[in-house]
């Protein structure tokens, strides 16, 4: 049986030029996200063509509208082909802002379809419905089980960048 085809975009972030030099560079973010890729394709029997890579040099603990990853929302929303994944490599490349922030930007690329993948396996793409024995299914019967994990990840984020500061 042949796999399905399936489109998606990878998402770089460093908060500086040094940091891509000398920390978590852009190139070793895209390794990353490519084995995340070739992961899924097996685990879920389709072939991923990247359609767009974002690489971005700029800060994400910032307020919501200025989020980086708002261009990626903008992106899956405008583009002709219909992206189903966003890889990155940990939430904390996606923002630095707190799980609110990051809970919007999640629930915005699931509203389009887009499923938000990080390499390493904290953002899940199971959803679990609890009434699924009785055949019924509710807006409110369906959840994550990495939700409440994506959460407290993306809270640390937040931590480290004010510990980070204050040591400065």
């Amino acid at each position: 049986m042949e796999s399905q085809k399936v489109y998606a975009i990878a998402i770089g972030r460093v908060s500086t030029i040094k940091q891509d030099v000398f920390g978590d560079s852009l190139d070793d973010q895209e390794k990353n996200i490519q084995l995340a890729i070739q992961r899924t394709e097996i685990q879920l029997n389709c072939k991923i063509a990247l359609d767009k890579s974002f690489d971005f040099a700029e800060s994400a603990s910032v307020s919501l509208n200025l989020q980086p990853l708002q261009k990626v929302i903008d992106y899956c929303k405008k583009s002709s082909k219909k992206i189903k994944f966003a890889f990155i490599k940990s939430i904390d490349r996606g923002t630095r802002a707190g799980a609110i922030i990051y809970g919007l930007l999640k629930t915005s690329l699931s509203e389009i379809g887009v499923n938000l993948i990080d390499t390493y396996g904290i953002i899940g793409t199971q959803t679990v419905n609890t009434l699924e024995h009785l055949g019924e299914k509710y807006s409110w019967s369906e959840y994550s089980p990495t939700w409440i994990s994506e959460l407290l990840e993306a809270e640390r984020a937040k931590s480290e960048v004010r510990d980070i500061q204050t040591r400065m």
